[in-house]
């Protein structure tokens, strides 16, 4: 047998029903809009009479300066510098042929009068050894004319051994 629910306790049920319902709503729902901000206030305004004046003009700027053009300067010869222009420093404007620095001439002194003493040893040697062709030209003469008489002295000496005497 089944046994009926009783319509008090149904009636009961529906009651919670729609009120877990009607909280779950209430829980859920938005808040409400927030009222708007007061509107701004004007700013003041202050007025002057305007009047021509006289101002400096300044321009401010920043940033990096740097040369058109740039040089390196280096020494065509090496060796010790013995003065320095004062005209040179980093960054310094120099002319065009301006004398910056003066190398020690001694050690190029040095190497000059070697070079004379090689070049006129030089020509002492070719001076000797054209002495001594002209002497081998002067001695080839009398050595030709030598072996033309030693060849005839063959000859002679040849001609007589044929001939059977000797």
């Amino acid at each position: 047998m089944a046994r009926r629910a009783s319509p008090f306790l149904s009636f009961f049920l529906v009651l919670v029903l729609i009120g877990l319902g009607l909280a779950a709503i209430y829980a859920t729902r938005p808040d409400p809009p927030r009222p708007l901000a007061p509107p701004p206030t004007p700013a003041p305004v202050h007025t002057r009479r305007l009047e021509r004046q006289e101002r400096p003009l300044i321009a401010r700027a920043y940033g990096q300066a740097a040369p058109r053009r740039q040089a390196r300067p280096a020494a065509e010869l090496a060796g010790p510098v013995v003065w320095r222009s004062p005209d040179l420093e980093e960054g310094a404007r120099v002319e065009a042929g301006a004398e910056l620095v003066r190398i020690d001439p001694e050690p190029f002194r040095l190497a000059r009068e070697e070079a004379a003493a090689a070049l006129a040893a030089a020509e002492a040697e070719a001076a000797l050894a054209e002495r001594r062709r002209q002497a081998a030209v002067a001695r080839l003469e009398p050595a030709r004319e030598a072996e033309r008489l030693a060849a005839r002295e063959v000859e002679r000496t040849e001609a007589l051994l044929a001939g059977g005497e000797g």
